[in-house]
């Protein structure tokens, strides 16, 4: 009987388990695939916010083909219309990139200072036959710093200006600093090449012509990065890294180490993508808070887990008072069937032990019990009087005595059953 109670209570126990197990998975999925929505959902704003920077640069390049020159005001001005503090966020300004050869740079100093400032200085001053000079920028108040900066002085800033140009299309650079930025954190530079139009009749209008330089847009990193989404710093933080893994020495942002942050805490769950931003890899991690873990508690899980537990302990105490009673039964039982036949052996020596016969017969008188005097007084061995018939004994000894008991037989010596 112990082994059959131990063996349930395993069962039931390996059965709690395999419940509390499975909703605990359920948990978990649930919260997972909400968080990968989530997740989602923050990627998206990212490659939406981008979009935006590249359609203002667009805009800005259609500007500038528009025109024959450009001036500083004029420049200034369109700059305003892209309202960058509040529609543009995170953008530090915007800018035209034009390539100047060595030879040339007297002729691009003298045209460059009449249409923007009589004081036009390039820097830093750089060695090669090739310079690519920032000849607009706006807002000025904001960027004067990088007002005739010759990005080639930089080998990161080069290269990817030169990408953007071989390849026709908006490149992005590593993680730099920009001259503009006080506060010296992560930042970027996106570049959007730039040609002049031609029309041509033979070729069935206008075709792309001389290359003319890039538009660009700087930005630092959190400005892009924060407030990307109202559950940004409440269900999640992010973190982004500037290359194809999570190196704290490439780190661009983490909402969690911004001032005034909450729920600074890592969550459960942790959810990493790779997305290529304009040519260049970023590793974006979003990590939950417990705010969000919060709303995926355990409580059915535990639930389960309580109720197979007292459901086992139940049926545990069940079964033993089962057993105990059977036991008990029997015990008392077996007292009684020693008591019977204690009683039994009692009757049977007294019986055995009496100087009368007795007899115990069946209905057609047929002897099932004769004691030893009977026996004796029969003159018949010990047993051998069962089975037969007590009247037959009777008439044998009448018809020996001429039908008269030639001694009265003895009260009390016959019991008939």
């Amino acid at each position: 009987m112990k082994r059959l109670e131990l063996m349930l209570v395993a069962v039931c126990l390996l059965v709690t388990a395999a419940l509390f197990a499975v909703s605990v998975s359920q948990t978990q999925q649930k919260a997972k695939s909400e968080f990968e929505h989530l997740s989602e959902e923050g990627v998206d704003a990212l490659r939406y916010r981008m979009q935006t920077y590249l359609q203002a640069l667009n805009g800005l390049a259609a500007f500038i083909s528009a025109s024959e020159n450009v001036s500083e005001t004029e420049f200034e001005t369109y700059a305003e219309t892209l309202d960058l503090d509040d529609l543009l966020i995170g953008i530090d300004g915007v800018g035209f990139i034009e390539p100047v050869r060595s030879e040339n740079m007297d002729y691009f100093l003298g045209r460059t200072r009449v249409y923007t400032r009589s004081d036009f200085a390039v820097h830093p001053q750089t060695e090669g036959p090739d310079h690519f000079i920032v000849s607009r920028v706006a807002p000025l108040d904001r960027n004067i710093e990088t007002l005739g900066l010759d990005i080639t002085f930089e080998e990161m800033r080069k290269e990817t200006a030169l990408r953007a140009r071989e390849t026709g299309m908006p490149q992005l650079t590593p993680r730099i600093l920009l001259l503009q930025d006080e506060t010296r954190q992560p930042g970027f530079l996106l570049f959007r090449p730039l040609w002049k139009n031609e029309f041509v009749p033979e070729r069935g209008g206008m075709v792309r012509g001389a290359f003319h330089g890039w538009v660009y847009a700087p930005f630092v990193g959190y400005r892009l990065l924060a407030g990307l989404s109202p559950s940004q710093g409440r269900s999640y933080h992010i973190s982004v890294f500037d290359g194809l893994v999570a190196d704290p020495d490439s780190l661009i942002f983490d909402s969690a180490k911004q001032t005034g942050a909450v729920n600074t805490t890592a969550g459960k769950q942790v959810v990493s993508y790779t997305i290529t931003n304009y040519g260049r890899p970023w590793t974006v991690v979003y990590t939950s808070t417990p705010v969000f873990d919060a709303y995926f508690p355990y409580h059915a899980a535990i639930g389960v887990l309580v109720a197979g537990l007292l459901l086992t302990g139940m049926l545990l105490f069940l079964i033993r008072s089962v057993r105990v009673r059977g036991d008990a039964l029997t015990e008392l039982a077996e007292l009684r069937a020693r008591q019977v036949d204690a009683q039994e052996k009692a009757n049977r020596a007294v019986v055995d032990n009496a100087v009368i016969p007795v007899f115990i017969m069946d209905g057609d008188g047929r002897i099932l019990f004769a004691n030893q005097a009977a026996h004796d007084c029969f003159g018949y061995p010990p047993q051998a009087m069962v089975d037969l018939y007590f009247d037959e004994m009777v008439s044998d000894l009448t018809n020996l005595s001429g039908g008269r008991y030639s001694t009265p037989p003895a009260p009390g010596a016959m019991v008939r059953g």
